[in-house]
Formats: C-alpha cells, sequence, structure tokens
C-alpha cells in the first residue's frame, strides 16, 4: 500500500522510456532548449577561433619580419647600402609585401649602424581581419660594418 501510495500521491520520479519531460510550470517540453543555446553561442564561438587563428598568422609574420630584418643585418655587414640591404632582406622569406630596410649611423669600417625594418602585417581572415587593421611592425638591430663590399 505504501507503494501504491507514493506512485498515487506525485512523488518525483524519473520519466519512464519514452514520456515527456516537462519544463516549468505552463508544462511545455523542454526539447529544443539545447538547439538555442548552441544557435546563440555558436557566432560567438566561430570570431573567437578566427581571432585565435588571425593572432597565429600575426606571430608567424613577425617572426618571418625578424629573419627577413637579420638578413638584411647581416649583409649591412659587408655592403652598407641601403637598397641592396632592402634587397636582401625582402628575398629572405616568402610572402609579405611592403618591407623595407633604413641604415642609420657612420658606414665606414668599424662602426655601428642600426638596420631598421617596417613592414605592414596584412590581417586577411574574413570578419576578424577588417576588425584588427593591419599594423606595422618594426624590427631594429644594431650590427657593426665589417667591410665596404665591392
Amino acid at each position: 500500500a505504501s507503494v501504491a501510495h507514493a506512485v498515487a500521491g506525485g512523488s518525483a520520479s524519473p520519466p519512464a522510456a519514452g514520456r515527456r519531460r516537462w519544463c516549468g510550470p505552463h508544462r511545455r517540453s523542454c526539447g529544443g532548449q539545447s538547439t538555442v543555446a548552441l544557435a546563440a553561442l555558436l557566432p560567438v564561438l566561430v570570431i573567437v577561433t578566427l581571432l585565435v587563428i588571425q593572432a597565429a598568422l600575426l606571430a608567424r609574420d613577425r617572426i618571418a619580419l625578424t629573419h627577413r630584418c637579420g638578413v638584411a643585418a647581416r649583409h649591412a655587414m659587408v655592403r652598407p647600402d641601403a637598397a641592396a640591404v632592402t634587397a636582401a632582406g625582402a628575398s629572405a622569406a616568402e610572402g609579405g609585401s611592403g618591407f623595407s630596410a633604413e641604415l642609420s649611423g657612420s658606414r665606414s669600417v668599424g662602426s655601428l649602424v642600426t638596420v631598421t625594418c617596417h613592414q605592414r602585417l596584412v590581417t586577411g581572415l574574413p570578419l576578424v581581419g577588417p576588425m584588427l587593421g593591419d599594423p606595422e611592425v618594426v624590427e631594429r638591430l644594431v650590427i657593426r660594418v665589417e667591410s665596404l663590399g665591392g
């Protein structure tokens, strides 16, 4: 009698297989709640994922600029000519455009020369690229001139 009383009295029991769960006091079905939550969250997840990918691409381009500037500085050690240094740095890595190198300081043997490299990094991913803009990155290296080349 006690078991029959508990079931008849409406005590909380898990729904049987094939029965619907009801949400709230108005006895509505909860079936579409997770679909609505996913639809609301999906655009945010896509934008965050694209931001992470764009940050990785910018980091890769920054590393490539550092490599280009190192090549330009090594070239400036033996031939401190701004046009030749820019050409050497631009050909050091694939991709990227707008690379330029400037030399400052005395260009005599044994003196220190500063090689300043500039490049605009392109943010080309859809949605997040236009939000971030294209940053200009500057890298500076100081080298000692070893010879004037020929």
